[in-house]
């Protein structure tokens, strides 16, 4: 990358390294080309995207354990970014290496996934976002039990107010949980939280703090009296 400033380094990368080989699936030539950038880039938003992306087509390249040891290396260069963890949890349950995911790969899948959660909420940030990646694994997963407990996590983080984490409420996993599989209320009551985030999101008084309940509530019932 040359020498503008970080932003402008990434959005160069992507438009003239990234996007045409993933277009032309140059899979191993990519690596090869971030791997260059690497050794020369220091800015740790770029890293860490780069990163990332070599976790990714390492893996569309064929070479699983490179990618496993490059995502372990950005836990080790990121200890406190919980988005770290959840690569590497990602890595575990849903890179396709052979024989995966295995009872092994899915229990330290939720350990990552874990760790990413604990400092998530030290920090107090992103707790949302870590665990709405959490219900969609334990949905694939099919432990429901799990999920329902984790659903009830996120009611009651909704009650706090954050100025980093994911800016909407996510509930997609339901399409993929069988009816009677949760508590019909718990179900109920993502669906209706989902419907009003997307309200809030289409109108004039969106904002990128994440929501509270309260917030979500209160467009509900102005959206009943208009």
């Amino acid at each position: 990358m040359s020498a503008a400033e970080p932003f402008a380094r990434l959005n160069e990368y992507q438009d003239t390294i990234l996007f045409p080989m993933v277009r032309d699936k140059r899979f191993r030539e990519l690596c090869d080309r971030i791997l260059e950038l690497l050794a020369t880039e220091h800015d740790p938003d770029c890293r860490f995207a780069l990163i990332t992306d070599l976790t990714t087509f390492l893996r569309y390249a064929g070479d699983d354990q490179e990618s496993l040891r490059w995502a372990q290396s950005l836990t080790q260069e990121y200890a406190d970014n919980p988005f770290a963890w959840t690569n590497l949890a990602g890595w575990y349950f849903y890179s396709p290496h052979p024989g995966s995911p295995s009872n092994k790969d899915r229990g330290r899948a939720l350990e990552y996934f874990e760790t990413a959660l604990k400092i998530a909420r030290q920090q107090n940030e992103f707790v949302r976002s870590v665990l709405f990646a959490i219900c969609r694994v334990l949905t694939d997963m099919a432990d429901y039990a799990a999920l329902s407990e984790y659903m009830n996590e996120i009611l009651l983080d909704m009650n706090i107010q954050r100025e980093y984490d994911i800016p909407q409420f996510e509930a997609d996993w339901l399409n993929r949980v069988p009816a009677g599989a949760i508590a019909p209320d718990l179900r109920e009551t993502f669906i209706r939280l989902e419907a009003a985030d997307s309200k809030r999101r289409q109108s004039n008084r969106f904002s990128t703090m994440a929501p509270t309940r309260s917030d979500l509530e209160r467009g509900e019932g102005e959206g009943e009296s208009e």
